[in-house]
């Protein structure tokens, strides 16, 4: 139908007929009131419309717009247009209340200037996407069952506010799809400023109505294939400071369904609540001493890095790169491994992401062990020195957010 008649003003149909939802919406002649009642400034008394849904002007019926509530004056500008629907097969609403009247337990309800006309066949709650970030975590993942997660630390927290979304019937899509929160922990904070030690999913969609499935969902915090490589991809790898929630959800109706695969999302292979350490035994800290090309004076010594205590940093600050951190081992030792922890603080700028590790026996002459490459994670950092022989362990780093370098330790492991 091309165009809409005004509440209660029917006229002759000329296509074939669909049945009419009316927005009982006062003109700016009628005032709200956050009572279930409206006044007119200029009450009218006439007769509702034979077989309209709507009341006309002046008629005062128990409707969906509330008890007692009068329609607008005849001449007076219904500001919304009755909005159409395919339900009721082209026949009028009849003025029943027990099918027009919202309930406080109907999804129509609702404050009386929202309330809309309903067709009396419409029995059925309508199918509800939403998504969006809403800055709250989500209390499945943080449930006993996920205690012992990586970066869950133990903790059973009832997030108050996801919870009420799941109390009003809706679907937390990518939970969902992805049932296993410790191997999908669905970061969305942040691809940009890191993503700390603990898994923060703040960003969802939601779905609602029992003719909606979920088919697959994933997260995604990496630029297109074709935008990787430039030089905002390594300052921003994501569009964003949030990553995406990617959802394919399919609705009950006449369509063919789809016609691909349904996304899914890649698991983080990190069981456990936190990496157990390497083989081999720790080199004491008071054996080490550290040295660096850059520190941020004040916060930079070196000798944070190596003191024992993941709280302290060593910080570069923002200097042209690439940055080294040496740390003199005392003697030569044959080494097994080297840990390399993240700072744990909440701001994350010079978490390293490209470099590589270095070993030398003179402290002149270094050679590559191994080149790597790690996420904007707090999770510790592992590297296998398979034995190598070395009084001296460098990192070069090539790259660390913001333009700095930041570590909280450097823990050699040599051959028990």
């Amino acid at each position: 139908m091309s165009g809409s008649p005004a509440c209660g003003s029917p006229r002759r149909r000329t296509t074939a007929p669909t049945a009419t939802t009316c927005g009982c919406t006062p003109s700016s002649r009628w005032r709200r009131s956050t009572r279930a009642t409206r006044t007119p400034t200029s009450p009218r008394s006439t007769s509702a419309a034979p077989g309209s849904a709507c009341p006309t002007a002046g008629t005062s019926t128990p409707s969906a717009c509330g008890p007692g509530t009068r329609s607008p004056p005849t001449g007076t500008s219904t500001r919304r247009p009755c909005r159409t629907s395919t339900a009721g097969h082209g026949r009028r609403p009849t003025r029943n209340s027990s099918t027009t009247t919202a309930s406080a337990a109907s999804p129509w309800a609702g404050p009386s200037w929202t309330r809309r006309c309903r067709p009396s066949s419409v029995t059925t709650t309508p199918p509800v996407l939403m998504g969006g970030d809403l800055n709250a975590w989500p209390y499945l993942d943080w449930t006993e069952q996920f205690a012992g997660a990586r970066g869950h630390a133990g903790l059973v927290l009832p997030w108050p506010l996801t919870k009420m979304f799941a109390d009003s019937g809706f679907v937390d899509t990518f939970r969902h799809a992805n049932p296993d929160a410790g191997r999908h922990p669905g970061r969305t904070w942040s691809p940009q400023s890191g993503y700390r030690s603990a898994p923060a999913r703040i960003d969802y969609i939601f779905t609602r109505g029992k003719d909606v499935r979920v088919l697959g969902s994933r997260i995604d915090d990496r630029r297109l294939p074709r935008h990787q490589g430039s030089a905002l991809d390594q300052t921003y790898p994501f569009y964003s400071d949030h990553s995406a929630v990617v959802t394919d959800v399919v609705i009950r109706g006449r369509g063919t369904g789809p016609d691909r695969p349904a996304v899914a999302d890649e698991p983080e292979d990190a069981p456990g609540g936190w990496p157990s350490p390497p083989e081999g035994t720790p080199v004491p800290p008071a054996e080490l001493s550290a040295t660096a090309t850059v520190t941020k004076p004040g916060t930079g010594d070196p000798a944070r890095a190596i003191d024992g205590d993941p709280f302290t940093d060593y910080r570069s600050g923002v200097a042209p790169q690439p940055h080294t951190i040496t740390v003199d081992l005392g003697r030569v030792r044959n080494l097994s491994a080297v840990r390399f922890q993240p700072t744990l603080a909440y701001d994350m700028s010079g978490t390293i992401e490209r470099g590589a590790v270095q070993v030398s026996e003179d402290g002149t002459t270094f050679r590559d062990v191994e080149r790597v490459e790690w996420p904007r994670m707090s999770a510790p950092h592992d590297v296998d020195l398979k034995g190598v022989s070395a009084r001296y362990l460098r990192l070069r780093v090539d790259y660390g957010m913001g333009g700095a370098s930041t570590l909280a330790e450097i823990i050699p492991y040599e051959i028990s």
